[in-house]
């Protein structure tokens, strides 16, 4: 077992610093320093002094668990761990949820010292037609991937232990169109965010024949008003099929002779047709998706 003298120990957390949410900046955050050889050593501070009772797990890169521990007076531990990347994570209730990514070396050391602060929360509800609730829509935090949270069967959610950031609320649900609201968490604050609204999700069928013949391999991209754009490529018989669009104006670009993803762009609400008689050139195309039945458009060169 890795030992830290009074020294080491005083060293750490003399220099602590905040945790963030994976992606997300770390404004509290210390740089990495070398205390053990093969073990990941974490030191904790709540308000400036030495915190005890941090509960720590610590994952390996396949996701298993590879160590927990919980600090003591001295508010640090220590994890004898194989090469390789793993994953710490603070799993003490009321805490917030902090990950940070590690890399550990057997010919090398990896420490830091960060600093456990309070929970914040989001609160909310999913609706759907006739804003009903929507039971077991997936809830999830960009940049925090295990904060996560299903919808009840009213359609309520709560995701706890999150870290102070801005981001992404992102929600799914099955023959929905998927939902994005911004979100800016507070340490010891609850964000209740409106309603996330979820409309009935739609498909579009696009065709593309040059001279009678399928127009195989070349990229599309369909660009809803009210949504994320996709991309796909067409297949040997020149078509593809958009699921999960939600209802309304589309925007819809194919170019039958690109063999890369087309460059991204915003739906653009003026009918364009560019160079018709040119086929090795991008075609353009406006249209309003209806649910309830097919929505189709056919590119001819």
């Amino acid at each position: 077992m890795f030992l830290l003298t009074a020294a080491v120990v005083s060293s750490l957390l003399g220099q602590a610093s905040g945790c963030a949410v994976r992606g997300a900046p770390a404004p509290d955050v210390l740089e990495a320093m070398s205390k053990a050889t093969g073990t990941l050593t974490l030191g904790f501070q709540r308000e400036g002094r030495a915190a005890a009772g941090i509960q720590v797990r610590v994952f390996s890169a396949d996701g298993g668990v590879a160590g927990e521990a919980t600090t003591g007076a001295g508010g640090v531990v220590s994890f004898p761990l194989p090469p390789g990347e793993h994953t710490a994570e603070v799993t003490t209730p009321g805490l917030a949820r902090c990950e940070r990514h590690f890399q550990v070396s057997a010919a090398g050391s990896t420490g830091q010292v960060l600093a456990a602060v309070a929970e914040g929360r989001v609160q909310g509800r999913v609706t759907g037609p006739g804003n009903a609730g929507v039971p077991g829509a997936a809830l999830r935090l960009v940049g925090c991937d295990r904060c996560v949270a299903l919808s009840e069967a009213d359609g309520r959610f709560t995701l706890e232990r999150l870290e102070a950031t801005g981001s992404y609320l992102e929600v799914r649900a099955a023959g929905l169109t998927p939902g994005t609201v911004a979100v800016a968490i507070a340490p010891g604050k609850t964000l209740r965010v409106p309603a996330m609204v979820l409309r009935p999700a739609v498909s579009l069928h696009v065709t593309a024949v040059k001279g009678g013949e399928p127009c195989a391999g070349g990229w599309v991209m369909a660009v809803p008003r009210d949504g994320r754009p996709q991309q796909l490529l067409l297949d040997a018989r020149g078509e593809a099929t958009f699921e999960g669009l939600p209802p309304g104006p589309v925007f819809v670009e194919l170019d039958p002779e690109r063999t890369t993803l087309l460059p991204a762009r915003a739906f653009n609400p003026v009918f364009l047709v560019r160079s018709e008689g040119n086929p090795a050139r991008p075609r353009e195309a406006r249209l309003t998706l209806t649910a309830g039945r097919p929505n189709e458009q056919r590119f001819s060169f």
